[in-house]
């Protein structure tokens, strides 16, 4: 922000601040948050358009006045006035006369435009009274269930102390491709497929506790990192969606209950985890695409960890998109 707006930052995070009522410190939080989301924004407006720098700095400008309009007063002055107090190398605007003028201006209103737009919707959503929306039951996953949070847990425990979850009705669905799944509505692959093919559902790169899918029919054989030959259907099934988006990457990561040791539940779940990464990357996936990292028994989830039916939902390995 601040090789953006030099000097200026502070002034413009007071007017912003004045104009929608929210105090400076949670404007700069916003600020912060925008700056990253436009501008992997902006890079897929210009994938999508197949357009250069030169382009997108000459839409920006044709339309600079109508988004000057929507700031917050006193904003577009200190743009004007000269932006960064300090020097921030931008490529060349040519003017219909062929001469290049500086453009120094244009980020700083990207990034202003953003965050217009997201106190708009976040003012809008607090003063807008909600109404009960009926869902039918059937859609309740699809249409209610963000992809970055777990649905409430059902299931039972086997004979062998696996967690057998509830994966719901079985659906199929079409991956771009052609190549088509068939999986549970509540079922890991059917939530990595909703984020991937979702434009709207972006990585969290700030808080990366949030985003983890549960591999839900992934086991291992008890004290090994040995993956059962039940479990190889959902890791074809994932193999197949990370084909399906090949510039999707993913994180493997490996849990265990609070049962020993914390240093060899430390081991124990970087070995599954990695065990889990290597039958991707023998399914096809390259190894590029697919990390891997045993965190013991930290980050439960099941908390208590005192039943066997919560401590066999801390023995897991969860999957988390590190790029779309």
């Amino acid at each position: 922000l601040s090789s953006l707006f030099g000097n200026n930052q502070g002034q413009v995070m007071q007017a912003i601040a004045q104009h929608s009522g929210i105090n400076v410190a949670n404007t700069s939080r916003l600020m912060t948050l925008v700056a990253p989301l436009l501008a992997t924004f902006v890079g897929q407006f210009m994938k999508n358009n197949n357009m250069g720098v030169a382009g997108l700095i000459s839409s920006i400008t044709a339309s600079s006045p109508s988004f000057s309009n929507l700031l917050p007063s006193g904003i577009s002055s200190l743009l004007q006035a000269g932006g960064p107090t300090h020097h921030v190398p931008q490529p060349p605007v040519m003017n219909d006369t062929g001469n290049s003028r500086g453009n120094g201006w244009m980020w700083p209103l990207l990034v202003l435009i953003g965050l217009a737009a997201l106190v708009f919707y976040l003012m809008k959503c607090r003063n807008t009274p909600t109404e009960p929306v009926t869902t039918p039951v059937a859609d309740t996953i699809q249409t209610s269930t963000p992809v970055t949070e777990k649905p409430s847990i059902k299931g039972t425990m086997d004979t062998s102390g696996n967690f057998i979850y509830e994966t719901g009705e079985l659906t199929k669905f079409s991956l771009p491709g052609g190549v088509e799944i068939e999986a549970g509505r509540n079922s890991s692959e059917y939530r990595l497929y909703q984020f991937l093919s979702d434009g709207t559902m972006m990585v969290d790169s700030v808080d990366k506790t949030k985003g983890w899918i549960t591999l839900d029919r992934l086991y291992f054989e008890t004290g090994k990192a040995s993956i059962t030959e039940a479990s190889m259907m959902q890791l074809r099934n994932i193999a197949a969606i990370l084909k399906a988006y090949p510039d999707a990457q993913v994180k493997m990561g490996g849990y265990t209950d609070n049962t020993g040791a914390a240093d060899m539940n430390k081991k124990l779940s970087d070995e599954r985890a990695a065990a889990a990464a290597k039958s991707l990357v023998k399914m096809g996936i390259a190894a590029s695409r697919v990390k891997s990292e045993g965190y013991g028994q930290d980050h439960p989830a099941c908390p208590a960890n005192d039943t066997p039916e919560c401590k066999a939902q801390n023995r897991r390995i969860d999957v988390r998109v590190t790029k779309k």
